[in-house]
């Protein structure tokens, strides 16, 4: 991936990539999360830490979907994910 790929994946310019590999300038906390994002890895792993989870992109993209369910939602999606296991 180039510096200008992944400026446009993370919203911000190729020059402030730069800054970012040199240490010129700090990267915040959104996009950091954004990074991880794009490497398709966790926050900790950029930070060379060990994985805590192996979430997938998928599976993030599903747990954020899930904290906005209530809970009767998330009983019918764990029946509907059994009955759909048992195929």
């Amino acid at each position: 991936m180039t510096q200008a790929e992944l400026a446009r994946e993370i919203g911000v310019t190729f020059q402030q990539v730069q800054k970012y590999e040199r240490g010129v300038n700090r990267v915040s906390a959104a996009t950091m999360l954004k990074l991880a994002e794009a490497f398709d890895c966790s926050v900790a792993h950029l930070y060379g830490e060990p994985e805590v989870s192996s979430n997938t992109k998928s599976e993030r993209a599903i747990l954020k979907l899930w904290e906005q369910l209530h809970d009767p939602q998330r009983d019918a999606v764990v029946v509907m994910i059994r009955e759909f296991l048992k195929r």
